[in-house]
This record gives C-alpha cells, structure tokens and sequence, in this order.
C-alpha cells in the first residue's frame, strides 16, 4: 500500500533529522531533549513548562528536568508573572541563542535537499503536509498546532481552493500558509 510506503519514508527522514541532531547536539554539550526545548523557544521566543510539554508529548516532570538542566548551564532563564509568583514563562538567554544558533545547522543538509524539488513539488508537499498535519492533530497523535487550518481567521473559497485570512485581510497561498502562527485563535467546532 502506498500509505506504507511514504510512512517509510517519512520515518527515515525523521530518523536521518534525528540522527544529525544527536551528532550536533553532542559537539555542544546539551541533550536532544535540550535542543528540542531551545528550538521551540528560538521559534515562539517562550514558553511554559505545559506549553513544552505538550508539544513534546512528554510529562511536565521530564521537561521540568531539562529545563533546569538548561537554567544550570545559563542557556535559558525563567521570567516570573507579577501577578502569579508560581507561574513562569522559559525564554533563552544570550548564551541559549548562541548555542541553538550553532545547533540549529543540523537542518542545513535537509533544507539543501529540498531546495531541488521544483516549485510545484515544494507546494504540493506543503499542501498535503499541511492536510497530514491536520488529520494527525484530529486523531490526537500530535499536539495541537498553531496552524492556518485550525483558525478561526483562515476563510476559504471551496470552488477555487483559494485561502483568505481574514485578520491580515489578505489572500494566502498555499506555500503562506503556517503551521505556527503567533495571531492563531483557535476555530470553535
């Protein structure tokens, strides 16, 4: 079945991804788990230790560890609510940027080899991406995602397959089109 094929293939891409991470994480002295939460924050700029969880499909514990592995070694630092002195936000420290900054070229050889799929191939792999994504998101086996289709701002037109966002006021694209938007409010039922 064809299903099982690009699950084959998306698993050896997952595990090519993973390994070059590991190799680059070692040089740098963090753990893949480490990396993974510098990431995210290089991305959303902070976060909880809930938001992480979540994304990482992983327990408030296990993240909790990590984080203050990375507050030891002054790559991250919390930034503590006024009005809730428990409550804490994670953002990286100018040594954390540093650090993602050289840990972050693992993609390098991957993002090259998407460079030599034509236009047409990197849109129609976006697209269904996006509509993998979305399904996966459904069947809960990935976190929720910040993305365009889970928005309440994301208009269609079904007979152009054309998309609008109604808060830029402004036609999308397909390659516009996002996985982690920072305006994303999510789409009520």
């Amino acid at each position: 079945m064809i299903e099982e094929k690009i699950f084959s293939a998306l698993e050896r891409i997952h595990t090519a991804c993973r390994s070059s991470l590991q190799q680059s994480v070692s040089e740098n002295g963090v753990s893949s788990l480490q990396a993974q939460i510098m990431l995210f924050l290089q991305q959303r700029e902070t976060a909880s230790v809930s938001q992480l969880a979540e994304h990482l499909k992983l327990s408030k514990p296990t993240v909790s560890d990590a984080v203050a592995a990375l507050s030891e070694k002054k790559l991250i630092k919390k930034s503590f609510s006024e009005s809730d002195a428990r409550g804490y936000l994670i953002i990286l420290t100018t040594k954390g940027k540093q650090e993602i900054a050289k840990i972050s070229g693992y993609a390098a050889p991957f993002l090259e080899s998407l460079g030599t799929l034509t236009d047409g191939q990197k849109q129609a792999l976006w697209d269904a991406l996006l509509n993998l994504l979305r399904t996966m998101e459904s069947q809960g086996l990935i976190s929720r995602q910040r993305m365009c289709f889970s928005c309440m701002h994301l208009g269609q037109n079904i007979n152009s397959h054309t998309y609008y966002c109604k808060l830029m006021q402004a036609p999308l694209s397909i390659p516009a089109l996002r996985i982690d938007c920072d305006e994303h409010e999510r789409r009520t039922a």
